[in-house]
């Protein structure tokens, strides 16, 4: 099974699969796997868990470390030179024992690329990460947002940040902190969209796939 395709910073070829990432050797045709979740046994994993075990999002740095959703163990730090894996609860909780939000989707910040990632979770909405201290900040519908399952994030174009929801499509301003929100009353197809369908184009036009198209 095979969720996303992704081209990383020299060229290479990734799909996200169950329980972790592989590349395409382009020369011969085969798929090098490199297994994300812990554990040695993924079907043992996968006994003590209610949902999917795949990767939602990838996001590649300038440094050329990943950054990988999940929707059981949070946000994974994937350091491909030396083979290190990091996992990162985003939640609001304080305790190391917390669950974490499923991850959606995952998009650099277009000021601060190097150190803010804006993630979109199920039930957490809308999350700023800061990569240095590790630490998230949750924007809500306590905040504004139309509904706290964030589907998909893309930039926009005056360094704001466009989201497909459960209620619709929302703009974020960074600078100002707020939310502007649309819904079927402004002419969208409907108010449900869904996860990994969202497309940005070479001339900055921004596409969401949602119930009706």
């Amino acid at each position: 099974v095979m969720y996303q395709v992704f081209e990383d910073r020299k060229g290479e070829i990734w799909v996200s699969t169950v329980g972790g990432i592989s590349k395409l050797n382009q020369e011969t045709g085969q798929f090098e796997y490199h297994r994300i979740y812990p554990g040695e046994n993924i079907s043992i994993f996968a006994e003590n868990k209610a949902t999917y075990l795949d990767i939602t999002d990838i996001h590649q740095d300038e440094t050329g470390v990943f950054w990988l959703g999940t929707p059981e163990i949070g946000l994974v730090r994937f350091d491909l030179e030396i083979d290190s894996l990091r996992f990162i609860h985003i939640t609001p909780s304080q305790s190391a024992t917390a669950s974490s939000f499923t991850i959606l989707s995952i998009l650099p910040d277009p000021v601060h690329p190097n150190r803010i990632l804006w993630i979109g979770t199920e039930g957490g909405g809308l999350v700023q990460f800061d990569k240095e201290t590790h630490t998230s900040r949750f924007y809500t519908d306590k905040e504004g947002l139309p509904n706290n399952i964030v589907n998909c994030v893309l930039p926009g174009t005056d360094n704001d940040i466009w989201m497909s929801t459960n209620m619709g499509l929302s703009r974020f301003s960074i600078s100002t902190e707020k939310f502007l929100n649309f819904d079927v009353r402004d002419g969208l197809q409907s108010n449900g969209y869904n996860r990994r369908e969202a497309y940005i184009s070479p001339d900055g036009e921004l596409y969401f796939g949602g119930t009706y198209g």
